[in-house]
């Protein structure tokens, strides 16, 4: 370690090539797919819920072989249309 606090050879945060680069826990773009689970919690629903909304063909899900994800998007359309069906 040199007299500044700094270890020798390891780059720091903010400095060289990957400057910004190391402190990204901040910066994480929002998970674009979400399982049934993270579904439910968002919703605050049970993912027996979710999954009748997906079977009633409510809630737009996409089939990756076994796994069923629903877009952040769609989540929010879904949300939307409850309360328009709510307002009338």
């Amino acid at each position: 370690m040199s007299t500044n606090g700094r270890v020798a050879g390891v780059p720091q945060e903010g400095s060289g090539p990957l400057k910004g680069c190391m402190n990204t826990s901040s910066q994480t773009p929002p998970t674009l797919l979400l399982n049934l689970n993270e579904v439910a919690a968002q919703l605050r629903w049970t993912r027996r819920s979710v999954e009748r909304q997906i079977a009633c063909r409510r809630l737009r899900a996409i089939h990756l072989g076994r796994s069923v994800r629903v877009e952040r998007t769609e989540i929010d359309r879904f949300v939307a249309s409850l309360r328009d069906v709510d307002a009338g």
